[in-house]
């Protein structure tokens, strides 16, 4: 009995006493972030944070506000309380590689401006024993020591860097957040959980990660170089006029550019943004077929009076004299000149009454472009620049939706003068799916020049410039929850904060623009098959200054296409085959239902999450059938397609949006196929512009449903079908 005994305690040091194995269990694994038991619904006492802050001091800091509530109390009854904030993080990011630093976020610091603070808070990285292996999250610890900052909710702030420039490091939230294999990551967004100190006090939030715009220092905008012919003499200094923006076309109000000023430029000549004097610089013989009054107003609303120019230098300069005028600093002011023939003058279609024979144009600038000097107080105190006039765009005048703009929700858009355009006059509420519509504007520079274009669409733009691919928006934006009716008092409609919706990043795409003529196109179209609102805002804005280029407006000309403009610039290759429906981040299920061996496919190998927003990517297929068939062709894409059969355009369909990644919810459409005729699918595959990599991809299926067939798949996406990249826009 007694070695019986001793035999059961040997056994049970080896751990096979059933006791010791259950002991020994490990935790019930949780699938999904945050690996715990959480009510989705428990109320913290505080908004959840809707999307992440930045701070202008340093571009390393990024903050999570947390808006307390008036009167709500926490899980304790006790106000607004929260212990730890997890994170759910890419695997790859651990202390040896990151550095992370807490504070706490204030509006004021001591300089008077938005800042942080250090606080008695604590950060670690872990892996959760009750997460899947793999599985990892960045824990801030102690915020209960914190609620001195809780007064209007506090911004919980992390400082991201590389730990002693150590490679890998997650020194971004696009790379601390990329929890990629994850199932409940999604691109673009934080997963973030809030506990608080009671039993299962807690909740979880998606957090858009929105794009850091520069934060700018103001400094006045460089003065660009002097012109090659002068009117009159250099300009030996300038006055605070921000340079001059592309003018409106040759229409009622006449021959029209604006003016910018500014205020607190210690180098300039004058102290103000105060004019004396305009000139432009035209050809000989003008004097004699035409008479130039002026017209001045700010640049937002239509000009008014009627000032007399004259003529200088032997008819070769004109001159409108304006003392005392300042500009507006905050809109700009415009100035406009009205071109009469005289009677008996020059023959019919001799007069310079057009600005192609208006303008002197220097050399290398297009016809109709004019030389203008803007002269401040003093004789050489003067700004210089070429003021291209003639209408270089093609196609015709596009419209503008005025005040129906309230139906997309854009209040957070960098530039409040800006138009929602399109080519039809009914855009925001029915518009035709196609074909494909290019705005068209013109822009001279005399300097080279950064900038970066504001973009939102609906339902897609791609920008070029100079033909050049920049980038692709699609969205940017929510549909308003409001309605003349309810909240617009006689018919007047600014809806913001009236939707119900956060904001939503929109793609800023950074672009440089050489010195000389500049043509912008913005090529869109409509999504689906079925009338729609479409619409386009864009705002080209110069870094530094924040001067505004160029904005959507009624200046703009439209021209539409149904045939593919340009194919691909290199050799086809074969696609890669990313996976099946079903894979991360898309979890498509609608179209594997219908097709359960199509494949996801892509221009690169990581496609699933990193690819290119700096090109068009054309994927394709040839197919050959024997007999009349007729098919539907079902796909989903990430961001948008445009499909083409034959190289005609059919629809454009928008697919997953940069943060959002649904399982159902495909786009279909007829297709004819003829025996022994090839037909070629293409499509046309654009991705949201970011600076990081992002999903893109297409998914596909054509099958057979001709009558009294049995239903077949015809092709579907997979290593068979070929991707090129499109060239410049022609």
């Amino acid at each position: 009995m007694q070695r019986a005994t001793s035999r059961l305690i040997h056994r049970g040091r080896l751990g096979r006493s059933p006791l010791a194995h259950v002991s020994a269990r490990p935790p019930k694994q949780v699938k999904a972030f945050p690996y715990c038991d959480c009510d989705p619904h428990t109320n913290m006492g505080f908004h959840l944070p809707s999307e992440v802050n930045y701070k202008a001091k340093d571009p390393a800091i990024v903050c999570f506000h947390l808006y307390s509530l008036y009167g709500e109390q926490g899980c304790r009854g006790q106000g607004p309380e929260l212990s730890k904030i997890e994170i759910d993080i890419n695997p790859e990011c651990t202390a040896w590689n990151t550095q992370v630093v807490p504070y706490m976020g204030t509006e004021y610091d001591e300089e008077g401006e938005d800042g942080i603070v250090e606080a008695n808070i604590t950060v670690n990285f872990d892996r959760p024993s009750a997460a899947a292996p793999g599985r990892a999250i960045l824990r801030i610890n102690k915020l209960l020591n914190s609620q001195g900052y809780w007064w209007g909710g506090p911004e919980v702030c992390l400082r991201l860097t590389a730990n002693k420039g150590r490679p890998g490091a997650c020194d971004n939230l696009h790379k601390l957040c990329a929890a990629r294999g994850n199932e409940s990551y999604t691109y673009n967004t934080c997963n973030l959980a809030f506990f608080g100190s009671a039993p299962r006090c807690c909740t979880n939030r998606r957090v858009p990660i929105v794009p850091r715009e520069p934060f700018y220092q103001w400094e006045p905008p460089l003065p660009e170089p002097e012109p090659q012919q002068p009117p009159v003499q250099p300009c030996a200094s300038r006055p605070p006029i921000i340079p001059m923006e592309a003018p409106s076309h040759l229409g009622p109000e006449g021959l029209c550019f604006s003016l910018g000023g500014y205020v607190g430029c210690a180098d300039c000549c004058t102290p103000g943004p105060t004019v004396s004097k305009i000139q432009w610089t035209t050809q000989p013989g003008c004097d004699s077929s035409i008479q130039v009054t002026a017209s001045l107003g700010l640049a937002s609303e239509a000009p008014v009076g009627s000032y007399p120019a004259t003529w200088e230098q032997n008819g070769t300069v004109l001159s409108l004299l304006t003392p005392g005028l300042v500009v507006d600093t905050n809109v700009g002011t415009r100035v406009c000149l009205r071109l009469q023939p005289l009677p008996g003058g020059a023959a019919p279609g001799a007069a310079c009454d057009v600005p192609e024979r208006l303008c002197a144009a220097p050399p290398g600038a297009p016809p109709g472009t004019c030389i203008v000097v803007v002269y401040g107080t003093q004789p050489d105190c003067c700004l210089a620049g070429h003021m291209p006039y003639a209408a270089t765009t093609p196609g015709q005048p596009a419209w503008g939706a005025g005040d129906r703009s309230w139906r997309w929700d854009h209040y957070q858009f960098v530039d409040r003068e800006a138009q929602w355009i399109w080519s039809e006059n009914n855009l925001p509420d029915a518009v035709n799916p196609g074909p494909v519509v290019t705005f068209h504007a013109y822009l001279y520079r005399y300097a080279p020049t950064r900038a970066h274009m504001h973009l939102m669409a609906d339902a897609t733009c791609d920008l070029f410039i100079n033909g050049r691919y920049q980038g692709s928006a699609v969205g940017g934006f929510e549909y308003t929850e409001c309605s003349y009716s309810s909240v617009c008092p006689e018919e007047i409609c600014w809806c913001t904060g009236q939707s119900s919706h956060d904001p939503i990043p929109y793609p800023i795409i950074p672009v440089s623009l050489a010195a000389g003529p500049i043509s912008v196109a913005l090529r869109c179209s409509n999504e689906g098959t079925w009338l729609s609102p479409a619409g386009v805002l864009a705002s080209l804005v110069e870094d530094g200054s924040r001067a505004v280029l160029l904005r959507s407006d009624g200046v703009w000309t439209w021209t539409e296409s149904s045939l593919l403009e340009s194919g691909a610039a290199g050799p086809l290759r074969p696609v890669y085959d990313l996976g099946p429906a079903a894979m991360s981040p898309w979890r498509q299920r609608e179209l594997a239902t219908i097709d359960p061996t199509a494949r996801w496919v892509g221009a690169s190998p990581d496609a699933s999450w990193n690819a290119s927003a700096q090109v068009v990517v054309l994927i394709s297929k040839n197919l050959t059938v024997t007999e009349y068939t007729y098919a539907l062709l079902h796909f989903v894409a990430d961001d948008a397609a445009t499909l083409y059969i034959n190289g005609t355009f059919v629809l454009t369909a928008n697919g997953y949006g940069p943060t959002e990644y649904l399982p159902d919810g495909t786009f279909y459409t007829p297709v004819w196929l003829h025996p022994g005729t090839v037909t070629t699918i293409t499509f046309r595959l654009v991705n949201t512009w970011t600076p990081y990599g992002s999903p893109s991809s297409l998914l596909a299926t054509l099958v057979d449903v001709t009558e009294d067939r049995p239903r077949r798949v015809l092709a579907h996406t997979d290593s068979s079908w070929v991707f090129g990249v499109e060239g410049d826009l022609v």
